[in-house]
């Protein structure tokens, strides 16, 4: 007979994907994932060798923008599997299942023995944050960089439990496959001894610079081999560093308000902490010295993590709430451990023999609805559902693998573009004329050369060029 425990994770699973189904395998996806999928898709499809990225063959048709860890394991999935959708859909969602069971790890390592039965409430916490399961069905490189991050703080935190270098190395090579996701964004992570030394005392100072320095002289290792182990290597590299540079020192204001991504982050974890509140003050008189307990410090350590990922972007010009993504899972960890004592006192007191059967019959139902609303859903389109319909219907006219004409006004409709990459491998462009051209309907074509055909689009108007 399965414990309690284990129908705890199974209606936490449900319901993670209950709360994505509608987006999960239904068509449509947020503009970056379309094109971090496009790109590793092309790359599947390259024969020029590991370092040849590109986007559409007059959008970013060499692209090193970004670091190339994604597109090479995503790239690798779609030769095994297929150009399918579903691939990248996937992949995306099981990033998230990774960084779940390392939050386990990580909460068995912070707790006791007796308290590795509640490692459930920081999933419960990590679901309520509502970037966690937007990004989970948007194949963002933050996904599986979150998931390396958390692999990275377990053997931190095994370090300093064993004192073994071999820990501090798969740490930082753990590290180095992170910066490989998204870059700079990663380093966070190497605080981490800095604030267990600073709150829990489970190192001294010297261990943790010795530490700290031994994870970073790793990882510069690391990167070293990998920046210098071929010649297309040290181009491509050379060309992200400048690209990185360029648009820092190009940008001289602030896309968005300069505090905007601590705002998000207050309003992502608005929930959770509403929550721990209503729970300090319907159970404050049973709860004794939660402040002054080693779990407290542990808390405040992983919460501390989580903000040096966040707190850098106030000194960025571009900030977006899926930044905040990669932190989360220290939030959550975080909060688990200031509400355990609360939570253990509440199901000592009222839950203890109810909860068993109540969560075998409610998590069965939940998995039973999930598994109904994914499948139910896989035959929508999730969103921009008019462009996909556009986009399809296009396709069919003018087939794939080709290359279409557009009006100027419609260049900045960077969806458009990841549509046609991703679904048809069509590329398209303002500058070139080809067979086929579109317009918004608003706007007319004055070109002679091309005679409109009777299609029905939602937002567009196609047209044919003529034997002229």
């Amino acid at each position: 007979m399965l414990n309690k425990n284990t129908y705890i994770f199974v209606f936490i699973l449900a319901l993670f994907f209950i709360i994505i189904s509608p987006h999960w395998l239904s068509e449509g996806m947020f503009l970056d994932g379309l094109i971090y999928a496009s790109i590793s898709r092309n790359f599947s499809l390259s024969e020029n060798g590991m370092w040849d990225f590109s986007y559409t063959l007059f959008a970013d048709k060499d692209f090193t923008s970004q670091p190339p860890l994604v597109f090479w394991i995503l790239g690798f999935l779609y030769c095994v599997f297929g150009d399918s959708i579903y691939v990248e859909k996937v992949f995306s969602v099981l990033t998230y299942l990774i960084s779940g069971y390392s939050i386990v790890i990580l909460w068995n390592l912070a707790t006791d023995k007796q308290h590795k039965e509640f490692s459930w409430i920081p999933l419960l916490f990590y679901l309520s944050f509502p970037v966690v399961s937007w990004a989970s069905v948007n194949n963002l490189l933050e996904n599986l960089m979150t998931s390396f991050l958390l692999l990275s703080l377990v053997f931190i935190v095994k370090s300093i439990e064993k004192k073994k270098i071999l820990h501090i190395s798969i740490a930082s090579f753990s590290l180095f496959l992170a910066v490989l996701c998204k870059g700079i964004p990663a380093l966070f992570i190497s605080t981490s001894f800095f604030w267990i030394w600073v709150l829990s005392g489970k190192i001294k100072f010297k261990t943790m610079v010795f530490s700290s320095s031994l994870l970073l002289f790793f990882l510069i290792c690391f990167s070293l081999l990998m920046i210098f182990s071929n010649d297309e290597a040290l181009s491509y590299f050379s060309s992200y560093f400048e690209k990185q540079f360029k648009v820092s020192i190009n940008q001289t204001y602030y896309e968005t308000n300069r505090w905007y991504i601590l705002i998000k982050f207050f309003e992502q974890i608005m929930i959770a902490l509403s929550s721990i509140v209503i729970l300090l003050v319907i159970f404050r008189k049973k709860v004794n010295n939660l402040f002054k307990n080693e779990v407290f410090r542990e808390s405040v350590v992983y919460f501390l993590i989580g903000l040096s990922g966040i707190l850098p972007y106030l000194l960025i010009y571009k900030q977006r709430t899926f930044y905040l993504t990669p932190s989360m899972p220290f939030i959550a960890l975080s909060f688990g451990l200031f509400s355990l004592n609360i939570i253990k006192k509440i199901e000592l007191i009222y839950l203890k023999k109810k909860l068993h059967k109540v969560l075998k019959y409610i998590s069965v139902l939940f998995l039973m609805s999930a598994v109904i609303l994914n499948i139910h859903f896989s035959q929508k389109i999730g969103r921009d559902k008019e462009i996909i319909e556009d986009v399809n219907k296009i396709a069919s006219i003018i087939g794939e693998k080709s290359s279409l004409t557009i009006d100027k006004k419609i260049f900045t409709s960077w969806s458009l573009h990841a549509y046609f990459m991703r679904l048809h491998r069509i590329s398209i462009s303002d500058q070139k004329e080809f067979d086929y051209l579109i317009t918004y309907k608003q706007d007319t074509c004055k070109n002679e050369k091309y005679q409109k055909l009777d299609v029905n689009l939602n937002n567009f108007f196609i047209y044919k060029k003529t034997s002229l």
